[in-house]
């Protein structure tokens, strides 16, 4: 039986502080989230639209996503600050093409805000809440600036998509969080491997299958499905098989598992977007 503070090691990942490095999120992750919200703009128009619109979609959320990225984790107060003035230009740049972004960015803001606070009250270890906060909303913005209107059907399954993928990719970073503890006590926790691995793996086929969704509800050419569904087997691939590696290869497994994961994210999307435009 384990007592006391070895009973707090049986815990699926440890708490405070996080020892792992891992920091998230990175230039390469905003970029794809930008693009996201940008192929999701194109997505929900009946026609295409106007370059200003691209280009609100692109810069204010973009600095709504650094804001973001800045008090995410353990901010110092200079962060802070920088965080509060890039959410502040993004509120009012994205004010003057839609009252309704700006106002989306700003809640988006104040939840991974919160979600700091509290997790830093509890001295839980660092999670991946800013990017399933802003992979989620990220959809969602891109729509709410289109000129001509947008589905909530449709947009509805951008979130979803998204928002899945959030899941799988912050469940692989925990996993590996998971085992280097397990590594690092030379402890391991069977159970506990199976438990991550599974959830992991789950969402990233419930990802996978959820793009495959906009070609029977919009009605898309049948080379969309061809792709997506060729996109998703490469990524369930690399998924499965990086997990698998972990234990053995540690973070250059989680790299490769990363990197084809935001690969798979924006790939999803601009094909979305670029079947749209037919």
């Amino acid at each position: 039986m384990l007592r006391g503070s070895q009973a707090a090691n049986t815990r699926l990942w440890p708490v405070w502080p996080d020892k792992t490095g891992m920091q998230e999120p990175s230039a390469v992750l905003v970029g794809v989230l930008m693009t996201t919200s940008v192929s999701a703009l194109v997505a929900s128009n009946q026609g295409g639209p106007g370059w200003g619109v691209m280009g609100a979609a692109s810069l204010g959320w973009g600095l709504s996503l650094w804001s973001m990225a800045l008090i995410s984790g353990l901010p110092s107060f200079l962060r802070m600050v920088w965080a509060l003035g890039l959410q502040f230009a993004a509120f009012h740049w994205l004010g003057q093409a839609s009252y309704n972004t700006a106002h989306l960015s700003l809640g988006a803001f104040d939840a991974v805000w919160l979600v700091t606070v509290l997790r830093t009250l509890t001295r839980r270890l660092p999670a991946l809440e800013f990017m399933a906060v802003a992979a989620a909303v990220s959809p969602a913005v891109g729509a709410s600036l289109s000129p001509h209107g947008f589905g909530l059907q449709e947009v509805a399954v951008m979130v979803s998509i998204a928002l899945a993928w959030s899941v799988a990719h912050a469940s692989a970073v925990h996993f590996l969080v998971h085992t280097e503890h397990s590594q690092g006590i030379q402890t391991s926790y069977p159970d506990a491997d199976e438990k991550l691995k599974t959830r992991a793996l789950l969402w990233a086929e419930l990802a996978a299958l959820l793009a495959l969704v906009p070609f029977y509800t919009d009605g898309l050419a049948p080379s969309y499905l061809a792709w997506a569904f060729g996109l998703g087997i490469l990524y369930l691939a690399a998924t499965g098989l990086s997990l698998t590696a972990l234990s053995r290869c540690g973070r250059p497994a989680l790299r490769w598992q990363r990197a084809v994961s935001l690969v798979y994210m924006g790939a999803v999307f601009v094909c979305l977007a670029c079947y749209h435009l037919h």
